[in-house]
């Protein structure tokens, strides 16, 4: 709700192209829908999901939650941020669903191979708040830099791009 009300009053004042960096998947779904009804009205919203973007360009960043890729991210901007008595702590997902069914990440289960979504809160499910498949204990400040600084070069370059493309059509 929050960001219509923000986007809709950029959008009165002339805003057509809208860049949304978010760091958190929770958003996901609610930036997209304020995506297409900007869409509707003939403007853009690109959402630059950053943990995404990060494993798709350095797969062995690709992490988890609270994993060694969003551990690294913190260390380079401030190291002193991570509480280091828990970098050791393993993943400890709980099977809240059935046995049948375990738990592999957010909101979600597998099922005879497959990945079924099940909306719950994440307590349910993890004690630590951590799930992926890279250690947090395995990140470091330089791993962090370099990350920080690929994501900031590849926006850069998105946003030179994205500055050159038409607006769409407003829906009639």
């Amino acid at each position: 709700m929050l960001l219509t009300k923000v986007c809709d009053c950029l959008y009165r004042y002339g805003f057509r192209k809208f860049i949304i960096l978010n760091g958190h998947g929770g958003n996901c779904k609610a930036i997209e829908q304020v995506g297409m009804e900007l869409h509707k009205k003939g403007a853009w919203l690109a959402c630059l999901n950053w943990w995404l973007m990060a494993g798709e360009l350095r797969p062995e960043w690709k992490g988890g939650h609270g994993g060694g890729e969003e551990t690294a991210g913190i260390m380079g901007v401030d190291p002193s941020l991570v509480d280091m008595d828990y970098i050791h702590e393993p993943m400890d997902l709980v099977n809240d669903v059935s046995e049948n069914m375990p738990t592999t990440g957010w909101g979600s289960v597998n099922f005879k191979g497959a990945t079924v979504v099940f909306p719950r809160e994440y307590r349910n499910y993890t004690k630590n708040g951590w799930y992926g498949t890279d250690e947090p204990h395995l990140a470091t400040e330089e791993w962090g830099k370099e990350m920080l600084q690929t994501m900031a070069d590849y926006i850069a370059d998105f946003i030179e791009e994205y500055e050159k493309i038409d607006l769409p059509h407003p829906a009639e």
